[in-house]
């Protein structure tokens, strides 16, 4: 699957894996080093760097991501590998989106999140998102063709960095043989806090096992308790870059999956091995909530969500008609991911993690405007009326919302046109 370039993000990872290398204690932990030196001892110490367009190499790798992936004697996986050069990928990236993008409704949604300071509007377009995976992925697994390809950048070749993204994708076809990751995704409901959910899944798996192979290639001799700090310094770190950049939301969920997932993975992996991560695969989580929790050291909420879509509302204002001056465009459930965004963006960074654990379910409608431009409602559902009124203050710096709260309920309504206030419909029983 894509998945970003390590060298962007992921290039204080070893660094900061070696300055947290241990000395030598008999008081560490016995279980959690066990089982990494289990998955280490799948080769990756004793791989020298190869070139993966050597056959050996391949198929030494292949050995070495079977064995971390599912246990010693786990068969190799050889897929099919070809190449695409940078323009070429970008151009098939650019066909796909416009065969797929249904250009009206993305719009009236990028023009939402632009409204809701989500995104910057430089960076709200398909061109945007296709310049943003085209620089950031250097090869990927296609779920429906079972095939690797790889992105040529037209850089020198570091062969450790080759080597592990080789890895990376020959842990999604054991992930494919295993679970059917087209399947997975088709299951999935179609918003952008399950999907990431989903990619949170299979990436963050990869994520985690290329790390354990890169720690190895590095010859860096950590244990448990140092390579697990070393995931969390490394998360803080890129995370931090992404934030200083533009189009936070967009970015973020692109690389959350390889920032998060292996915290998480590690975690999953702590408690049952293998076997603990692939139980994951039974019921591919639907939202966030506990994958940040774990990143954040923190207890999951183990709760019921408001349902999605919101089918029962009340209305402040008269409801909307046949007549509305506003046509529907679509709906959508930003997730817990995006609460911290929008909380961290006002400036509140120490509020936006408790505030992201405290999100219990949300729903953004969209709408096109008679008159023209576009419209948008974001209705959130939190555990406290104390969360909710913090988030709507915190929406209300941006004087572009309109925030209500209600209970544990927050509206807030943006558009380029009026608001009629029907908009500020809230969830019924609030």
């Amino acid at each position: 699957m894509k998945h970003p370039r390590r060298a962007r993000l992921w290039s204080r990872a070893l660094p900061v894996l070696l300055a947290l290398a241990p000395a030598c204690s008999e008081d560490e932990p016995a279980d959690p080093d066990a089982l990494l030196g289990e998955a280490t001892d799948c080769g990756g110490y004793e791989l020298e760097p190869c070139d993966v367009v050597e056959p050996a190499c391949w198929e030494r790798i292949a050995e070495i991501a079977a064995c971390q992936w599912g246990g010693p004697g786990t068969p190799p996986l050889l897929p099919e590998v070809s190449t695409l050069t940078e323009s070429e990928y970008r151009a098939s990236l650019t066909t796909d989106a416009n065969a797929e993008a249904d250009v009206e409704q993305l719009g009236a949604f990028d023009d939402v999140l632009v409204l809701l300071g989500l995104a910057d509007p430089a960076d709200a377009s398909v061109e945007a998102s296709v310049d943003r995976s085209a620089d950031a992925i250097a090869a990927f697994y296609d779920f429906t063709s079972k095939t690797i390809t790889v992105v040529d950048h037209g850089e020198e070749v570091d062969l450790a960095s080759a080597d592990a993204t080789l890895l990376h994708e020959l842990i999604h076809a054991q992930q494919d043989a295993a679970h059917d990751l087209a399947g997975v995704l088709d299951d999935t409901q179609p918003t952008t806090d399950a999907l990431t959910s989903a990619r949170v899944l299979f990436e963050g798996e990869a994520q985690f096992q290329q790390t354990v192979f890169e720690v190895g290639l590095a010859r860096i001799p950590v244990d448990a308790s140092s390579f697990e700090r070393g995931l969390d310094s490394v998360r803080r770190a890129a995370q931090d870059d992404l934030f200083m950049g533009p189009s936070v939301l967009f970015t973020t969920l692109q690389f959350l999956p390889y920032t998060y997932g292996p915290e998480w993975m590690y975690r999953l992996w702590l408690n049952g091995g293998t076997g603990g991560i692939q139980s994951q695969y039974e019921k591919v989580p639907t939202n966030l909530l506990g994958v940040l929790a774990a990143a954040w050291d923190k207890p999951a909420p183990k709760v019921a969500l408001t349902a999605f879509p919101i089918a029962n509302v009340f209305y402040t204002g008269a409801p909307p008609s046949e007549g509305s001056e506003l046509i529907p465009i679509g709906t959508d459930r930003l997730g817990a991911w995006t609460v911290y965004v929008a909380a961290r963006l006002a400036g509140e960074e120490g509020l936006a993690e408790d505030l992201a654990l405290g999100w219990r379910g949300d729903q953004l409608d969209v709408y096109q405007l008679d008159a023209g431009g576009n419209a948008g409602r974001w209705r959130l559902q939190f555990d406290s009326e104390a969360h909710a009124d913090t988030f709507g203050q915190l929406l209300s710096k941006n004087p572009q919302i309109t925030a209500r709260t209600q209970g544990k309920t927050v509206v807030g309504v943006v558009s380029q046109g009026a608001k009629p206030e029907w908009l500020f419909a809230l969830i019924a029983g609030d």
